[in-house]
């Protein structure tokens, strides 16, 4: 169940999504769906009944600023209980009407790899990118190099120094700067036992571009 809804209340659509891989994700239609969409697939797409699968009582029916409670949860435990079928969450609606984001892609060209900062790990500060690991293999870089890293916000550079690229964090001194596999086999960027976005203010989102290079 996801509950990113900015527009709660409002008419943007509440569904369940079937997944290409068989789960069911229970969301709003908003722009949540996107990479389920795009990486995983999605088959089929029903619209949420409220009248059937809304939680009804005194205190909630007037209530339109707490799907995450009165729709999503609610229509999520019963379709996981097997009080509802996947049928009865409500009408079934194109996959292809599914509200989606724009994805930018990374790319390598020549010997240079581009992407952008996704996502913080806010527990540790490490900084995500949108660069798969393959990327780094096709273009030659390899454990053990120092690479030139460049990031930029609003296409100002605000971050240039040469970083080593490593397995894992033991292989960079206390303190040190350093590039990594993360557990989704994307490219980070951490500060071992350090936060990389404390120490130099680095946040992340499509303004956020980062480029890497022998």
């Amino acid at each position: 169940m996801s509950v990113v809804d900015p527009g709660v209340g409002t008419p943007r659509k509440a569904c369940v999504a079937k997944t290409a891989d068989g789960y069911y994700v229970v969301s709003p239609d908003n722009g949540s769906l996107t990479h389920l969409k795009y990486f995983v697939g999605i088959t089929a797409v029903r619209e949420i009944d409220e009248s059937i699968n809304r939680l009804k009582g005194k205190n909630t029916e007037g209530v339109s600023i707490f799907h995450g409670r009165d729709l999503f949860s609610y229509c999520a435990a019963r379709l996981a209980s097997g009080i509802i079928t996947y049928e009865q969450v409500g009408p079934d609606y194109p996959v292809e009407e599914i509200i989606t984001l724009p994805i930018l892609e990374p790319k390598l060209d020549g010997g240079k790899v581009s992407g952008i900062f996704e996502i913080n790990d806010p527990n540790f500060g490490n900084m995500w990118t949108n660069i798969p690991l393959s990327l780094f293999t096709e273009a030659g870089f390899a454990y053990g190099d120092h690479l030139n890293l460049t990031i930029r916000h609003e296409k100002k550079v605000v971050f240039t120094e040469k970083v080593v690229f490593q397995q894992s964090f033991g292989y960079a001194k206390k303190g040190e700067a350093m590039i990594y596999n993360n557990e989704l086999m994307r490219v980070a960027l951490a500060v071992n036992q350090g936060s990389f976005s404390e120490r130099y203010q680095i946040g992340y989102g499509p303004d956020w571009q980062i480029d890497f290079s022998k």
